[in-house]
């Protein structure tokens, strides 16, 4: 039946779309963004958001390694490319706050009708691609040479690697220290769509469905906006790759979105009142696009999807995340 599965077309799409829907449903309706939950803890000293990442991202470490033990996907390990996540990190980092939004962020806003974001998604596709498979593609791989890779025992590192512990005594210490910051968090006000506990774990348990559902039709490889961004766009220009999970997925979460914001009455075609802002929102763009492909990944693959496996080249990653998004937020708010 496996086999069947992974060979069917129909499948893939509507395993794709069904992620991909109910992804961006959620960030939509959660008004999920990791610009916004990293922006806001330096800005206003505002955590909401940010404790909405911390609940899915201890739902996901649970859960998909349950499904590795299980077996049912493989464990999937991003390289320590220490020089390239740095950099990468960054730069995404600055770039998001220039953008105003995330790659989730963005995608979801799509679907609301924000023209700004429609912009952003165009100069993220453009210099992905090119840092991928076009003229900037040299840069990604200098940065992510064996020179500039760290590896524990000829595998990528892990968090409970680098400490040499039993991978659950890990988790359960995360899980403790996490569980309780939570529980003792800001609580959730009554608001306009979902509370930070319910878009957190909705966000958690959707990653962890998404791991499984793309390894029903293919490869496993979760839910991640960066590399299949580029495929959407590579596809109907140069043929390749050939269609796939993450394009579905990906089609899927502006849908879901503007699902979601039609049934709050959010969905509007709308832009920016000045017309500077779209230059400003297509730099960030093109910047999160170049510093997604050096880092291996944007927010929601090396922060949720990837770290899920606690992956320790994930965890510089979204580290050097939070730092560039913090000295963007200073240098353009704080300074003065």
């Amino acid at each position: 039946m496996l086999e069947s599965l992974q060979e069917s077309f129909a499948a893939m799409v509507i395993l794709g779309l069904v992620t991909g829907v109910a992804f961006g449903f959620t960030l939509q309706r959660g008004r999920f963004c990791m610009n916004t939950a990293f922006r806001d803890i330096l800005l206003t000293k505002d955590f909401t958001t940010f404790q909405a990442y911390i609940l899915a991202l201890l739902i996901s470490i649970v859960g998909v390694n349950l499904l590795v033990d299980f077996g049912l996907i493989e464990s999937e390990i991003k390289p320590f490319n220490w020089l390239a996540n740095a950099i990468g990190g960054y730069l995404f980092g600055i770039g998001i706050v220039f953008a105003g939004g995330c790659g989730s962020g963005t995608w979801y806003r799509v679907g609301e009708g924000l023209v700004g974001s429609m912009v952003v998604v165009l100069g993220f596709a453009i210099s992905a691609m090119a840092a991928s498979i076009g003229k900037l593609d040299s840069i990604r791989k200098y940065l992510r040479q064996e020179d500039f890779t760290i590896q524990i025992n000829d595998q990528a590192p892990t968090l409970y690697g680098l400490i040499g512990a039993n991978k659950w005594i890990v988790i359960a210490v995360i899980a403790a220290a996490l569980g309780i910051w939570l529980i003792r968090a800001q609580r959730p006000s009554h608001q306009k769509g979902w509370t930070w506990p319910v878009t957190g774990a909705v966000i958690g348990l959707l990653i962890v469905f998404g791991w499984w559902s793309s390894s029903l039709v293919g490869k496993a490889e979760g839910i991640t906006l960066a590399s299949t961004t580029v495929s959407l766009l590579s596809y109907p220009t140069v043929g390749v790759p050939k269609p796939n999970w993450g394009m579905f997925m990906l089609i899927g979460i502006p849908l879901g979105a503007f699902v979601s914001a039609r049934l709050l009455g959010e969905a509007k075609l709308r832009g920016p009142s000045e017309p500077s802002r779209y230059l400003k929102q297509f730099g960030g763009g093109l910047l999160m696009g170049f510093a997604a492909m050096q880092s291996g990944g944007c927010n929601i693959n090396q922060g949720l999807t990837n770290l899920s496996m606690l992956s320790l080249g994930s965890l510089e990653v979204i580290l050097f995340i939070i730092l560039g998004n913090w000295t963007m937020v200073w240098f353009l708010f704080l300074r003065d």
